[in-house]
């Protein structure tokens, strides 16, 4: 079974390719996220911060990746 990294939803590491893999953005732009590859092999992405305005804010928002549609 083949791993990879959500690296922020930018590009995958293929661990067995030793390459980057650009992958579809997440709908919402946010950094300092939480992120972990479930047992069906989707990722999920969670909190993190926006910035708004001068602001930085701390976002809820939970969002899931699936690789086998790049959505």
């Amino acid at each position: 079974m083949e791993r990879a990294i959500l690296f922020l939803s930018l590009a995958t590491v293929c661990a067995a390719f030793d390459s980057w893999e650009e992958i579809a953005p997440m709908p919402t732009p946010r950094s300092n996220v939480g992120s972990v590859v479930l047992e069906d092999g989707t990722y999920l992405t969670v909190g993190g911060s926006e910035i708004k305005g001068n602001k930085v804010l701390v976002t809820n928002i939970m969002e899931q990746y699936y690789p086998s549609k790049n959505s």
